[in-house]
């Protein structure tokens, strides 16, 4: 038995990757998983909700900005570090995935302390800090886009794209569209949640006429099926 630890938190983009993952291997007789997060935040509620074992730290981050948070924030993540220590010990995983978001930082650095090995998965373009933080007690560095190897130790990394939940194959395959590109014309899927994806999706509605040999798929989330219609 192979015991995966997730380490992911703060937002959505952190978190529903690690559900994703969580949806395609929790059928393997021989895995077990573990997420270690921040207590009470998205990630546990989360965890919750898909009957992911859950481990709860206390987590903030380093702010960028004046806040008055950012006194005790060095106190709170040194307290995560050891309690990812002790959690860590207790629950001995094989190796740890991170997704990224504050909670990563201590969970990683108590993980190279015990000699687990880490990996890390990078959405974006332009890396955040706590994965830019992390990525030095990594030993795999998964990228959504070849842009953000620059970023990082280019030998540890891999591009393999972005990270999707089996539901969204298994919902095209309904609707009968291919996830994977067919025939020349250019196939790409469009999905995005929380703040900002209205006006990623108003944005799109103005542009699509420019690109009549790209085939789009637009998955829309509760917030934005007002725009249903415009689309289609």
């Amino acid at each position: 038995m192979k015991k995966i630890a997730f380490i992911g938190g703060g937002s959505g983009g952190h978190i529903m990757p690690i559900v994703a993952i969580y949806n395609a291997l929790k059928h393997e007789p021989d895995m077990s998983f573990v997420w270690i997060g921040e207590k009470g935040a998205m990630d546990e509620t989360k965890a919750r909700e898909y009957e992911i074992p859950f481990r709860g730290i206390i987590s903030d981050k380093f702010r960028r900005y004046f806040s008055l948070r950012s006194i005790i924030a060095p106190f709170k993540i040194a307290l995560g570090f050891m309690q990812a220590l002790f959690v860590l010990r207790q629950e001995r995983p094989d190796v740890i995935f991170s997704k990224g978001g504050p909670v990563s930082f201590p969970v990683g650095a108590a993980a190279w302390l015990l000699g687990i090995p880490l990996s890390l998965h990078e959405s974006d373009t332009i890396p955040g800090l706590a994965n830019r933080v992390s990525a030095r007690f990594a030993t795999k560095i998964f990228l959504g886009f070849a842009e953000a190897r620059k970023f990082f130790d280019i030998p540890k990394t891999q591009v393999v794209g972005q990270i999707l939940d089996p539901v969204f194959e298994e919902y095209l395959e309904t609707a009968g569209l291919p996830l994977l590109p067919v025939g020349d014309r250019t196939k790409v899927l469009v999905f995005c949640g929380s703040q900002g994806s209205t006006m990623i999706f108003e944005k799109m509605l103005t542009i699509l006429d420019r690109f009549p040999q790209v085939d789009f798929t637009v998955v829309l989330g509760m917030l934005n099926t007002h725009l249903h219609e415009k689309f289609e």
